[in-house]
């Protein structure tokens, strides 16, 4: 009974977790800025290729012929001969003057446009929960930037390295096996593993309200596990060569786009998802009190209150049952409890004024936010289930979600009419 009832709750939470992401997805536009971190790194893709190789050449030391293996992984970028000729160039510099320096500046000033439009996304995503405001999200793409270029030269060298290690006699003769079968497989999985610390590292730093290491852990390996389908899918039903017959090197282009577009589109996906995640109880109860009335039957409302009033076990701590023609809270009361109806009638008789409500009501409010005491009597008419909220949790509401804001303000200013 327990184990089930745990499985509801995780049911009931995955969805309402879906779909305020989704919908936080697309209210903060962030298609729109996953295309612009698509373009982004476009124009900052051979730039960042650059300083990895300048990294393991004049940082690393890494050997000619292992930089040149590097090659595989940008083949769709430049030719060969290109790449041969970036090595060489950054090989015979013998020694750094301010021209260099300042080619580097540019170069890396250039590779920042990608990670400034992934840090955008992630400001505004987080901008109202951040510890990160103006200057330290851009400082966040710059020391981001370095890292990373620093981090994938750093494996790319550990990975090289390793096979000139295997490549020893001692290990031929004890396990021959291993350049033929373990190197191949190293080479593999190299690319992935990169792209998993990447994400993670980012989901877990890049917001700056620390989310928890297991949430990103997860977030970035289902972002890892989508890309990697979604480009099988590409494999499978994209005919490249067809593409590349009609534009040439531009095929390459337009592939590299098409699969970074989808990949942000994954990426920012999934840092939302972490967002909410992490304020998933102000979130939750944001959806609760913006819900329409009852009688409307719009199809969007539908979903909502199927989604967030059907089951409350996750408001089972805040869960009041009150008997028939028992007073919840008088006249001159403290106010320090917002409640909503979720079954039975309430009676709320002021000086003026007797009503009922139902279901979907919330009621203390406006005085709880005021601050004041309470200007009228609430009894259960029948027995009545109520959610009850502390008065810091809707101030916290209130002052980050304009809609509540509005709605608020407009039930202050009838109050006053």
């Amino acid at each position: 009974m327990i184990r089930s009832q745990k499985v509801r709750k995780f049911i009931v939470n995955t969805r309402q977790t879906l779909f305020i992401t989704t919908n936080l997805f697309f209210q903060n536009s962030l298609p729109t800025i996953a295309s612009a971190c698509a373009l982004g790194l476009l124009f900052s893709v051979l730039p960042v290729v650059f300083l990895i190789i300048t990294v393991l050449v004049r940082v690393l030391h890494t050997e000619h012929s292992l930089v040149m293996h590097f090659y595989q992984y940008i083949n769709m970028l430049v030719t060969q001969e290109q790449f041969e000729s970036l090595v060489q160039t950054i090989l015979s510099v013998n020694k750094v003057g301010m021209f260099e320096i300042i080619s580097i500046i540019a170069i890396f000033w250039l590779a920042r446009r990608f990670f400034l439009s992934v840090m955008r996304g992630f400001h505004i995503i987080n901008h109202q929960d951040s510890r990160r405001k103006g200057i330290n999200f851009t400082m966040g793409g710059f020391f981001g930037e370095t890292i990373a270029v620093v981090g994938m030269a750093i494996m790319i060298s550990a990975v090289f390295a390793a096979r000139s290690l295997l490549k020893f006699d001692i290990f031929s003769e004890i396990l021959p096996w291993i350049d033929g079968t373990l190197y191949p497989i190293l080479v593999s999985i190299t690319p992935p593993v990169m792209l998993f610390l990447v994400i993670f590292a980012t989901y877990r730093y890049a917001p700056g309200t620390k989310p928890n290491l297991w949430l990103c852990a997860r977030a970035a390996l289902y972002t890892s596990v989508i890309y990697k389908l979604v480009q099988l899918l590409f494999r499978l039903f994209l005919n490249t060569s067809r593409y590349n017959m009609i534009y040439g090197v531009l095929s390459n282009v337009m592939v590299l786009m098409l699969e970074a577009g989808v990949f942000f589109q994954i990426f920012l996906f999934f840092a939302q998802f972490i967002y909410v995640k992490q304020f998933f109880n102000q979130l939750e109860l944001a959806e609760l009190y913006l819900l329409p009335a009852f009688q409307d039957h719009r199809f969007m409302t539908k979903i909502r209150r199927k989604l967030f009033f059907s089951d409350f076990s996750g408001f089972s701590n805040r869960l009041l049952q009150i008997k028939s023609g028992e007073i919840i809270y008088g006249e001159g009361y403290p106010s320090d409890f917002i409640y909503c109806v979720t079954d039975g009638i309430i009676e709320v008789t002021t000086d003026t004024e007797t009503n009922h409500y139902g279901k979907g009501k919330f009621f203390g409010e406006l005085s709880c936010l005021t601050n004041s005491l309470r200007k009228e009597t609430v009894k259960a008419v029948t027995p009545v289930t109520l959610i009850r909220f502390g008065r810091h949790e809707f101030e916290l509401l209130v002052s980050r979600n304009p809609e509540i804001n509005s709605k608020f303000l407009t039930l202050l200013s009838n109050s006053k009419v």
